[in-house]
């Protein structure tokens, strides 16, 4: 069986109707006043126009994408090498939910701290990994977390220097002689020797003048 053309136009009309709306991207809103004006757009009235924006979802993960209407066929068509396709208008698969804070939560160890060097807070709580957490903190606080590491890397150097101050300090410090000890044998008066005493009769060495 063909599909004619005008049918695949009018049934991704339909699904698209029916998919999840998201919000315009950037920060200018239908009918806002541009009080100022900027290098690309006048002062005053700004209408907006999009085709809009509308979710679709990793069909493995099942993690939100916010993608424009016109970009919907050609992302749908994507496959993977195993031949599924990458994303779905609809979400098949709940997205995996750590516990993990950010290292700039409000209930952080380090929060006091980091309060007093003027780091903001970060809400986010359910990173599935340490290394989520790194990543998190790389790509949403790269500032913060320049300002973390080089503080960290300090610190590690000065307890390096502190550990070898204190080996210098042990190894040049003054040796005690090992102790010896002296055997000694007791004499007690009836182990002094005894003094031999000739039979001969004593003659003198001198001679007779």
């Amino acid at each position: 069986m063909v599909i004619k053309t005008e049918d695949n136009t009018q049934l991704m009309e339909d699904i698209l109707r029916n998919a999840a709306k998201a919000p315009e991207p950037g920060t200018l809103e239908l009918n806002k006043t541009v009080a100022e004006g900027t290098k690309d757009l006048p002062a005053g009235v700004v209408e907006l126009k999009s085709a809009g924006y509308v979710y679709i979802y990793d069909t493995l993960s099942g993690e939100p994408s916010m993608v424009n209407r016109n970009m919907i066929p050609s992302k749908l068509q994507l496959k993977r090498p195993d031949g599924s396709f990458v994303f779905s208008l609809r979400q098949t698969v709940k997205p995996h939910r750590g516990t993990l804070k950010c290292m700039l939560h409000a209930d952080d160890p380090n929060r006091e701290h980091y309060n007093s060097i003027g780091l903001a807070v970060c809400g986010k709580s359910n990173l599935t990994s340490p290394f989520q957490v790194e990543r998190h903190m790389q790509k949403r606080h790269r500032q913060e977390w320049e300002a973390i590491k080089s503080e960290k890397e300090h610190r590690e150097r000065e307890e390096d220097r502190d550990l070898q101050r204190k080996m210098v300090e042990a190894m040049s410090g003054v040796k005690t002689a090992p102790s010896v000890t002296v055997a000694t044998q007791k004499v007690t008066p009836s182990e002094e020797p005894e003094v031999y005493i000739s039979s001969k009769p004593y003659k003198s060495k001198r001679k007779k003048k």
